[in-house]
């Protein structure tokens, strides 16, 4: 059974896989995958640093702890903490890039609509001209006739592909094969 929070002993169940598992399936298949996965998401957590992060110790340890960071802005809008003069205008250019991103987010969306609005409205359009065109054009056969027709020259409709009845006195005879004495 599977649960959300921390799996206990959790190294010792990678190396029971580890050992035991027959190694082709470790290395091809969704098993393997996954479990490739998981060996490379417990290698980063355990490796895991400020430096690997691009931030000081003191900011990650300040996120490690569960601390609110300096970096985050207050809820009334303004910027907590003693770092607010270079990192705290770094921080207010990313966090104005991000809003400039969103508004792009949202313009791509709505445009995105229109499009989509606009191929309903030419599907719609097409449709409507292809049931007038066949309005005015109708799609029946014309009644047999007792002429011959140019296309087929005889003077069933059907065609011989359909029929049970193929007409076969105007075929050629079939090849008779012939022996050469060499």
């Amino acid at each position: 059974m599977w649960c959300c929070g921390p799996t206990p002993r959790l190294h010792s169940h990678i190396q029971n896989i580890t050992r035991f598992c027959h190694p082709s399936r470790l290395m091809k298949g969704e098993d393997g995958y996954y479990f490739t996965n998981l060996c490379c998401a417990v290698a980063f957590i355990e490796k895991l640093d400020g430096q690997s992060l691009n931030l000081s110790t003191e900011e990650f340890e300040q996120h490690m702890s569960g601390q609110p960071w300096a970096g985050t802005p207050a809820p009334g809008g303004a910027q907590g903490g003693a770092q607010a003069g270079a990192q705290g205008g770094a921080r207010t250019s990313e966090l104005d890039l991000l809003g400039g991103l969103s508004l792009q987010q949202d313009g791509g969306q709505e445009g995105g609509r229109r499009r989509e609005a606009d191929l309903i409205d030419w599907q719609s359009g097409v449709e409507d001209q292809g049931h007038d065109f066949l309005g005015q054009c109708p799609l029946e056969a014309p009644p047999p006739s007792s002429a011959p027709g140019p296309a087929s020259g005889s003077t069933n409709t059907s065609s011989a592909i359909d029929s049970d009845n193929v007409d076969t006195e105007r075929l050629p005879p079939p090849l008779l094969p012939q022996v050469f004495a060499g």
